[in-house]
């Protein structure tokens, strides 16, 4: 599917693109996708996770709560002294589920990242942990460190080849686990997730070979006014179902049979945020792949039991970093679409992307009226024009550099 050439006919209207760049700062059209959607949110990890430099204490038992009946392979942390394998068996035996988590100079963050891992109320033997350092200069290296010497199911490694998406290539290439999920450093597990996920794996019919669900705004400062919590929230609904084809997760919080992961290949190097240079598009190209492969066959399944909350530090929260997160959107799309088009093609797409532009912004200029308010107005149409700009620049030539991430 080229997505391009349904952005420049009209057939998307810019949904899908503002949709999947809802965690870098566009609104997410929820309404567009399932109307009448209540998204419940719970509180985020508070912090009950015990920390990466103690022991967990014996006989800690931690809540879990779930719709479905526990898979016979899922077993509590309260369960591992009553495990017939013995302690050494169990780490040496390879477990079902990698979680990969890939990092650049965020140690405060990481630090958060894992300790809601440590917290998972499933086996710590069925998973374990691939922290991929990509190049860090701050305490990244010595809070992983520690972080793999108090839990043994805690491993760090170094991807020199700098880019979120060669990264995750690694973090692949060292996973063990039948099933391989991605979390950002920024984010935050529910206690349950690792669970929920072998949940979704084992009893949805039929079988997914990729599972994801919701991403819920953590905010590390005041919550903004000028946007409702909806605004930071990424979900397909409050009830599970299998995606559309060309419908995707996002890379924070999804899973993939290791089986999968092989038959589509590795990330994009040239999509994804490099270092601090802001770039997207990395889960969109890989979904499209995924879909191209396999068709209706790949059973990507939805669970909004599956959660994770994504960290927004204030910074984040300004109208300027959503406007330059939204331009560096528009450039995503325009190198991973429109440059794939004959010379030809392209000419007519940017003539079309110009005019999309004109349009969107007559009915941005018409909706200021309407709008909750100055800012909500910026954030949500303004920004999708400035994506739209983005696109069109890039198609010509123009590609100028927007910041940091």
């Amino acid at each position: 599917m080229v997505l391009a050439s349904r952005l420049l006919t009209g057939d998307l209207s810019w949904s899908r693109f503002v949709i999947r760049q809802a965690r870098h700062g566009l609104r997410p059209e929820l309404r567009r996708l399932s109307p009448g959607v209540v998204i419940k949110t719970s509180a985020p990890f508070t912090g009950r996770a015990l920390s990466l430099f103690e022991k967990p204490p014996v006989g800690a038992e931690p809540v879990a709560s779930t719709e479905r009946s526990r898979p016979e392979s899922l077993s509590t942390k309260s369960d591992v002294d009553e495990d017939p394998r013995g302690a050494n068996d169990g780490q040496d035996a390879a477990p079902d589920v990698s979680i990969v988590v890939t990092t650049f100079n965020r140690a405060p963050a990481l630090g958060r990242c894992l300790e809601s891992l440590a917290a998972q109320t499933c086996d710590p033997r069925l998973f374990e942990v691939v922290v991929v350092d990509n190049n860090s200069t701050d305490g990244t290296v010595d809070l992983a460190r520690c972080a793999s010497a108090r839990h043994g199911n805690i491993r760090h490694v170094v991807e020199t080849a700098q880019g979120v998406s060669n990264a995750r290539n690694r973090g692949v290439r060292e996973a063990r686990g039948n099933y391989v999920g991605f979390i950002d450093d920024d984010a935050e597990a529910a206690e349950d997730w690792i669970e929920q996920a072998l949940i979704c794996f084992q009893q949805t019919v039929p079988r997914p070979e990729v599972v994801g669900g919701v991403i819920l705004p953590r905010f590390l400062g005041p919550m903004p006014v000028w946007a409702p919590e909806s605004f930071w929230t990424f979900s397909w609904g409050d009830h599970g179902r299998f995606l559309e084809p060309g419908e995707t997760f996002y890379g924070s919080n999804m899973f993939f049979t290791k089986r999968t992961l092989s038959a589509v290949g590795g990330f994009d190097p040239a999509m994804g945020v490099v270092g601090n240079k802001l770039m997207f598009g990395d889960d969109d190209a890989y979904f499209a792949r995924l879909w191209a492969l396999l068709g209706a066959e790949a059973h990507a399944y939805y669970s909004p039991q599956l959660r994770v909350f994504h960290g927004i530090p204030p910074a984040r929260t300004t109208i300027g970093y959503r406007l330059r997160a939204a331009f560096a959107g528009g450039q995503s799309v325009a190198s991973r679409e429109l440059n794939k088009l004959p010379r030809r093609r392209r000419t007519v797409a940017v003539l079309r992307l110009g005019y999309r532009l004109l349009r969107e912004a007559w009915r941005a200029f018409r909706a200021i009226h309407t709008a909750s308010g100055l800012r909500h107005w910026i954030a949500r149409d303004v920004a999708s024009i400035v994506a739209r700009l983005a696109a069109l620049l890039w198609a010509v030539g123009l590609r100028p550099k927007i910041g940091r991430r």
